[in-house]
């Protein structure tokens, strides 16, 4: 249903979609003009990328040559600069975006659907 929704919340879910793009397009559909999309993921500024990143590549390995499936991988981090480009290029209006200590450490949108 298109334009049905008031307000869609995620949380933590975006950073472990391969094709984050075509979710947030679909979030852009079912929301009503000027609603509003809060978009929570993890924050680069606080996690280590040497450290997490190798653990990422290694299960994504595992993966491959045993075929098991993996809980949480990870395909993408946003900053604040990433987060805004997704959303603007994608018919979205920044209202609010912030880092926060929230879950050790978040990135924080309030976004508004244009049209």
């Amino acid at each position: 249903m298109d334009n049905y929704f008031d307000m869609v919340y995620s949380a933590y879910v975006i950073q472990h979609i391969s094709d984050a793009e075509k979710v947030i397009k679909e979030i852009y559909r079912v929301l009503k003009p000027k609603g509003t999309f809060i978009f929570k993921s993890s924050a680069v500024f606080l996690l280590s990328k040497k450290r997490f990143f190798i653990p990422t590549i290694i299960l994504r390995k595992i993966k491959q040559l045993y075929g098991g499936y993996l809980l949480c991988p990870y395909f993408k981090f946003y900053n604040k600069k990433s987060m805004r480009n997704i959303l603007e290029n994608n018919g979205f209006k920044i209202k609010k975006i912030y880092y926060s200590l929230e879950n050790c450490g978040s990135l924080i949108s309030i976004s508004e659907k244009i049209k």
